[in-house]
């Protein structure tokens, strides 16, 4: 059985009730309005993200590391998974840090399939927002 809150018996209409307080308040002017507008509005901002300079996982985009080929970041990466795990993560943080970004992503992203059990540090979790 579903529950249903008890209608209040003398509680006019919300239809009728908005009429009558419309029909008694003055006419605003539009300049007046337009903040009342924007007070009942929400805006989430903490959700905004700029996409603008976000690709697919995996899709090179031009940066330091552009002059690279396909092929030359596949023999790196492939280099970078022979390491082992921590002197990989610390690869992958030099990479970062000389600017080249995607290069580190990709060797990031190789990591997380290799090793797909182990925690991302906090400091290379930034790479995959990219």
């Amino acid at each position: 059985m579903a529950y249903s809150a008890p209608a209040a018996a003398s509680a006019p209409a919300p239809n009728a009730a908005l009429k009558a307080r419309a029909a008694a308040a003055p006419v605003a002017d539009v300049a007046d309005a337009e903040p009342a507008a924007a007070a009942d509005r929400v805006e989430i901002t903490s959700m905004k993200h700029d996409t603008s300079s976000r690709s697919a996982p995996g899709v090179m985009r031009r940066g330091n590391d552009a002059g690279l080929s396909a092929d030359a970041v596949q023999a790196e990466v492939s280099a970078d998974a022979r390491l082992p795990r921590r002197q990989w993560l610390e690869k992958i943080r030099e990479r970062r840090d000389q600017g080249q970004r995607d290069l580190a992503r990709a060797s990031l992203e190789r990591y997380i399939q290799q090793y797909p059990e182990s925690r991302l540090p906090r400091d290379l979790r930034p790479l995959l927002d990219d």
